[in-house]
């Protein structure tokens, strides 16, 4: 199973033409829906990247400043140090700095750690979105969404860690044979 698969019942209660005793009646009605274990505040995660940027920023200047790297253009650098960061990072344990301290987890299809390489390409995306968004600023809420759109298809998911639990409690019941 996987969280592509998932799905979730909700109960909605929707009005009807009937009114008794001045009241309106309500049906209650049941949907099946697919699951979405994804953040819906886009504001943890903006905050997530701007702690990596912070950190990433105050990393590289430690590493300047005590000669274990001799780079002159820094700000050339950077994206592609914090890209290599994040990704290593989201690789081995499942968030970066930023995600982590705001128990934020990236995940995939089976609620897992990305590979390296899905994670590249992630945090490829994603720079190239936060970095564009002066220039984007008008055209901010469309890329957001195609961006969330990409992942989508590609099944990563960015959840709380918090979640992580019963998402997998979920996979695992929907993999039980009597169910």
């Amino acid at each position: 199973m996987k969280i592509s698969e998932l799905t979730e019942f909700r109960k909605v209660n929707r009005p009807t033409k009937k009114i008794i005793d001045g009241k309106r009646v309500y049906e209650k009605i049941e949907f099946e829906l697919k699951y979405d274990p994804n953040i819906k505040n886009d504001s943890y995660r903006l905050f997530a990247k701007i702690l990596d940027i912070l950190i990433g920023i105050f990393l590289l200047y430690l590493l300047i400043k005590n000669d274990v790297i001799k780079l002159t253009p820094t700000v050339y650098f950077l994206p592609f140090f914090l890209i290599f960061l994040n990704s290593v990072m989201e690789s081995i344990f499942g968030s970066s700095i930023g995600k982590f301290i705001l128990w934020i987890e990236v995940v995939n299809d089976k609620c897992e750690h990305l590979t390296l390489l899905k994670s590249v390409e992630r945090n490829f995306y994603s720079f190239l979105l936060f970095f564009s968004f002066p220039i984007l600023r008008g055209a901010l809420a469309d890329t957001l969404d195609y961006y969330d759109k990409k992942m989508e298809k590609k099944h990563i998911y960015i959840i709380s860690k918090r979640k992580k639990r019963r998402i997998k409690a979920m996979l695992n019941k929907k993999n039980t044979p009597n169910n």
